[in-house]
């Protein structure tokens, strides 16, 4: 049986999918906002960055991930690829 960290994350492209994929209420109680507030970030199409990290950690946790320009960060494209790795792996430890 592969370990899950081996398994390929599936790729969501927007907020709205995000959100989505992690569940509106989990969102709201990750971030501590409002439910009123995520449907917000879902209009905006972004998140504030300092949701990042615990939110890039749940979505790796369901076998997700994001581009980190959702959450107003920058990383080159073989650095946020190994963000999700570490992200995999930490989750898996």
């Amino acid at each position: 049986m592969p370990k899950p960290e081996s398994k390929r994350l599936i790729p969501l492209a927007t907020a709205a999918e995000v959100i989505d994929a992690l569940g509106h209420a989990r969102v709201s109680e990750l971030t501590g906002k409002s439910y009123k507030q995520v449907w917000a970030w879902r209009a905006a199409g972004i998140f504030p960055a300092r949701y990042f990290l615990l939110m890039v950690w749940e979505l790796s946790a369901k076998g997700y991930s994001a581009p980190t320009a959702l959450w107003r960060q920058t990383l080159p494209r073989n650095k946020e690829a190994l963000l999700w790795i570490l992200a995999r792996k930490l989750q898996a430890a």
